[in-house]
């Protein structure tokens, strides 16, 4: 579920500069493992009262550290080269990514809130201690409970503070900075002394299903190519596809041929012809030779033909 809830209590602590409503706030904070929270999207972004226009920092520094499945807004990350007008925010982004991977783990506590300034402890291991502040004129001195024990020393991953020890009974003492001009950068992460390395993303398989029909903007078969739609995936992996078609009075003896392209124009596999109402999957190899830079590509297009279309090709791109 997309927590818009906890979209809205972000907007308005980071542009009213109060921490008041977060405790709480969202679906996440109910079940977060069907919450996917998000600071913007390219709805709100344009949108009079929906947008995040100060201290948006807090907001990425709060769902990064709390529960549920967090999505970065690609014009707050990539730069204006990629996204015109992006904002400029990977590098504090990039960190608290970090965070979110090496550090934040376990349930979620609320160890400190007023008017002005929020703490939250992921309990787990080894946990984080977020703190955020949304006073733009005064720094904020705070102690109080953590998760890591007695007499432990705790790091803070963003920088901005020295190492501190916690006292007998496992509390914290550290000073929030001010969240001068708006800038979004009056957050502490603290988690036990030593946690380092880098990290590699998942890799999970996907599948897409694209569908044809006069009521789609994919209409239904005709006697002509037509591009399908995209699909993105490593390069090296393998593509499977497969074919069906609902035949229509009239249409029992029409064939459809699936052909997977490249984004060079170059064919990636036969032609996968079918007749009957199920084809099995072929495994299709993408070649590592054309991929990007990047570790995502397009690996290519899918085009379906209908037999007259076929009829009038070459034999050459009609092999199997």
């Amino acid at each position: 579920m997309v927590d818009f809830p906890l979209k809205f209590a972000l907007g308005n602590a980071c542009n009213n500069e109060t921490a008041a409503g977060l405790d709480g706030a969202g679906y996440a904070a109910h079940n977060p493992f069907l919450a996917c929270t998000f600071v913007e999207n390219p709805d709100t972004d344009v949108s009079p009262g929906q947008a995040i226009v100060s201290s948006k920092l807090l907001a990425y520094a709060f769902i990064l550290s709390a529960e549920g499945y967090p999505f970065v807004f690609g014009k707050d990350y990539f730069p204006a080269a990629i996204f015109p007008g992006a904002y400029g925010l990977k590098p504090f982004i990039d960190n608290l990514v970090w965070i979110h991977e090496h550090l934040a783990s376990g349930p979620t506590v609320t160890r400190f809130a007023d008017g002005k300034v929020f703490v939250m402890n992921r309990t787990g291991n080894p946990g984080v201690l977020t703190a955020l502040n949304f006073d733009t004129f005064n720094a904020r001195t705070i102690t109080c409970d953590t998760a890591f024990g007695p007499n432990v020393m705790l790091h803070d991953y963003t920088g901005r503070h020295l190492d501190i020890v916690t006292d007998g009974q496992g509390r914290a003492t550290f000073t929030i900075p001010s969240n001068a001009f708006g800038g979004g950068q009056s957050y502490l992460c603290f988690s036990r002394a030593g946690v380092g390395g880098d990290f590699q993303p998942v890799r999970r398989r996907t599948q897409q299903t694209f569908f044809g029909a006069d009521d789609l903007d994919t209409p239904a078969a005709r006697n002509a190519a037509r591009d399908v739609g995209r699909v993105w995936c490593a390069g090296g992996t393998q593509i499977q596809a497969a074919l069906s078609a609902h035949r229509g009075p009239g249409n029992a003896g029409g064939t459809i041929a699936l052909e997977i392209v490249a984004p060079d124009g170059a064919e990636r596999a036969g032609r996968l012809d079918r007749r009957g109402v199920l084809y099995r999957s072929q495994p299709v190899p993408t070649p590592a030779c054309v991929a990007p830079a990047a570790s995502r590509r397009r690996a290519g297009r899918k085009r379906c033909f209908s037999e007259a279309s076929l009829s009038q090709m070459s034999k050459e791109n009609q092999r199997a």
